[in-house]
This record gives C-alpha cells, structure tokens and sequence, in this order.
C-alpha cells in the first residue's frame, strides 16, 4: 500500500468547480476501497484532518486548510443493475447515472441527475432538483468506517433538506430503487430540469447554491430583497441572475467568496433577522 498516489501543494483550482486560487497541502487518491481503508487508517492513527472530495461542486476550500485531501477521481466507476435496483460507485458522475437510468428505462432521479455531482456528494449533501433527492429513492448506502466496510440502510441514515448526519469515512457506493418506465419519459424528464437549470442558474464557476433555502422561503429571494445582486469582492460576485449563487469571475480567492458569504448572512439577519445556514462545505 506504500504506492498510493499522493500529490503535494496541488491546486484547488482542479478539485472544485469554483476554480479559486491557492493550493492544498496534500491530496492522496486511492484507487480501490482496501487502499482507502490504509489511508484512513494510517490519517486516523495520527490524528490528521481530512475532507473526501469527487467532484468537488459544493466545496469551497480555504488555502489556509492543514486538512488532507482525499480525492476519489482515481476510484474504478461501477453501475450495475438489478431489477429495479441500480447500485453505483460513489465516483460515477450523475451524468452517468442517468445515461444508464435512461438505457434501462428507470425512472427516480433523472431530474436530480443534472446536478454536476458524482454520487457520493449527491448523497452526502442530500442534494436535490426539483423535488428529486438522493434519499427520495435511496436504499442503502455503503461506506468505509471504522476500519471496515458497511453498509447502511435507509432508515439507519439520518437525513433531512439537503443535509445528512452519516458516519465520518468514505462513501463507497449506493444502491437506488427506482420504478419502470421508458426511456423516452425519462429522457423528456432529464430534458425538462436541464432547460429549467439553463433557465434559472448562472453560468460561470461557482458552487451551485451557497445557502440552504429556511422553511418556506427561498435564500435567493431574501438576498435579492437586500439588493445585493451585482455586489462585487475581489473576483468574486453576487449573481445578478440568482442572488443565491456568488461567482468566482476573475481569479476569485477564497477570502473573496467567504467575505461575501458572511456579508449575505449579516444583511439578511438585519433586514429579516433570519440566519443563512450555508450549503456549500467550506474547508479551512
């Protein structure tokens, strides 16, 4: 195992889709789930820091951060369907996932697919699109934890609105149950949250949206009504599209992006004394 790929001072700019600038100190990246057990291992035994990445759209990362990064790029991608099963490796695009869903005529989380995440942050992040999230059609879960592999049931995984509370080690795969359907009716529903995405969401570097929606309200709507879209800090700004979406537009750091984040909190919570939880995993 003394042969797993390490990469020193590797930019942060090729982890995450927010491309900002700085290095991190160390990424390893194993490449079967025996060599994630040796590393967590071995960083656990010495009390290191650590963070999983895979395709890193709901990360910004400080390059202050002493924590190792463990990227699961090199992870050997699997699909394999049962039934109406389809069992995946938690590095496998959601890209993937559809194009398989949609072959096999499986219907769930088409719409959910067109979030540019690989599984594993899909279902640790709880994300979601237009109804769709990973646990709506989750069955089980299985990671590396403790030194060994588990698997986990649903029910045995606490989750709520785009988040969840699962053990601290690597998700290795996911099993999802989805329901028959043709392939035309999923293609027309991958389709139709697509040209929605198009429609509402900002082009350019970014982490999708930065805050949590609070119950009933939308995030966007609030900041938007303390007229901050257009707000500028550094490379970094408040979409003028979607207030709920801050951009790297010119070499943003991560000081750029942070200072605008506690800005939105800070105007919402004096104008609607409301507190913007953040959804974007923020790594210092």
């Amino acid at each position: 195992m003394n042969n797993v790929e390490y990469y020193l001072d590797y930019p942060i700019a090729n982890l995450t889709t927010y491309k900002t600038q700085g290095n991190v100190p160390l990424v390893i990246c194993p490449k079967s789930p025996a060599e994630c057990i040796f590393v967590l291992d071995r960083l656990e035994k010495f009390n290191l820091g650590y963070f999983v990445i895979g395709n890193g759209s709901n990360l910004l990362i400080s390059p202050k951060t002493q924590k190792i990064c463990i990227n699961l790029s090199k992870m050997k991608e699997k699909i394999k369907i049962n039934g109406n099963f389809i069992k995946v490796s938690a590095n496998t695009s959601l890209a993937k996932v559809y194009a398989t869903c949609k072959k096999a005529g499986l219907s769930g989380i088409e719409k959910a697919c067109t979030i540019p995440a690989t599984v594993g942050g899909f279902i640790k992040n709880n994300a979601s699109f237009m109804n769709e999230d990973a646990f709506s059609h989750l069955h089980n879960v299985t990671m590396i934890c403790d030194g060994k592999i588990k698997t986990l049931k649903k029910s045995q995984c606490e989750h709520s609105y785009r988040r969840t509370n699962l053990p601290n080690g690597i998700i290795i795969s996911a099993t999802f149950m989805l329901s028959p359907s043709s392939q035309e009716t999923v293609a027309a529903n991958f389709f139709e949250a697509i040209c929605y995405r198009n429609q509402i969401q900002p082009k350019g570097f970014s982490c999708g949206c930065v805050f949590r929606n609070p119950e009933g309200l939308s995030a966007g709507n609030l900041i938007d009504r303390c007229g901050l879209k257009g707000k500028c800090k550094g490379g970094a700004v408040i979409s003028n599209q979607h207030a709920n979406f801050i951009l790297n537009d010119s070499n943003a750091t991560f000081d750029d992006v942070k200072y605008l984040i506690e800005f939105c909190k800070e105007e919402v919570q004096r104008k609607f004394g409301i507190l913007l939880e953040e959804e974007v995993e923020i790594i210092q």
